[in-house]
């Protein structure tokens, strides 16, 4: 009697643990693919959720969503998100100057603004259009992998300059002003940090001697020397963010990369951009 009892136990256990990894939610996108995935967060703009077995956090634009069926069995459906009201962009000229704000905003363009990259402390312009490139430069070669297009990051810095916004003045601009400004639906802003983690200085030694003949019989001459090699190591930080023309901030992220060479940076810019709500699995 007690073994039949047992026996029922195990089955009504392993039996609610095969159902409970099988439960999952049904995503269903606006392009008819559905994928089942453990929903963990819905946001005014974005969907988080994680495959099974898996434990990294993707997320989704809502308005790529069509439904959620979720695995207690409720349905949640959902609406195209409304267009972003228009923004007049500040024409004061001694805040963000005199540019246009009624340019044609494409909806389904992204701009990646060039980075702040902070060498020690300095703000170095180039390496920072150089992390701009390298964004730019997966998301080119993923044209699949993301629900938008990029705007050529020649034309984005065209235009920044044109109206007298450069990386040092940068911060005096909504993302709504940029994104009016250039004409795009999405702003990618990026900064990266590479400071000093560690000083560290090795030294080695040699020595030798030579015996000659001499007036002095038997003289020995030593002589020695040494090298000292000092190795830094860095650390590079790199923090993402992802704004719509309303100024909403949809994807926000910061990630330190695992190696210390100067571009290591580039793969922490990658793993962020795989995880935003504009990329697609």
């Amino acid at each position: 009697m007690n073994l039949t009892r047992i026996g029922c136990v195990l089955c009504l256990l392993f039996g609610g643990m095969s159902w409970a990894q099988q439960a999952m939610d049904q995503l269903t996108k606006t392009n008819g693919e559905t994928i089942e995935v453990e929903v963990t967060a819905v946001s005014p703009h974005s969907i988080e959720y994680h495959y099974p077995n898996e434990h990294a956090t993707y997320s989704i634009l809502k308005s790529d969503v069509a439904t959620i069926r979720f695995a207690n069995g409720r349905t949640q459906n959902f609406e195209a998100a409304p267009a972003p009201p228009p923004v007049v962009a500040n024409r004061d000229p001694k805040i963000s100057g005199e540019f246009h704000a009624n340019v044609p905003i494409d909806q389904n363009l992204a701009a990646i603004l060039p980075f702040k990259y902070w060498d020690e402390g300095n703000l170095n312009a180039d390496l920072g259009k150089r992390a701009q490139s390298a964004a730019y430069r997966y998301a080119l070669d993923h044209p699949d992998k993301f629900s938008c297009k990029f705007q050529d990051p020649n034309s984005t810095n065209s235009l920044l300059a044109k109206n007298g916004i450069e990386l040092g003045n940068l911060d005096q601009y909504s993302a709504t002003d940029l994104a009016h400004l250039l004409g795009v639906g999405y702003v990618v802003m990026g900064t990266v940090t590479r400071d000093k983690k560690s000083v560290s200085s090795s030294t080695s030694t040699f020595g030798s001697e030579e015996s000659e003949q001499t007036r002095v019989k038997n003289k020995t001459d030593y002589y020695s020397g040494g090298t000292t090699t000092t190795t830094r190591q860095f650390q590079n930080t790199v923090d993402l963010s992802i704004l719509d023309a309303s100024g909403q901030t949809l994807y926000t992220d910061s990630r330190t990369a695992f190696w210390d060479n100067q571009d290591s940076y580039q793969d922490a810019i990658r793993h962020m951009m795989k995880k935003s709500p504009i990329h697609q699995k």
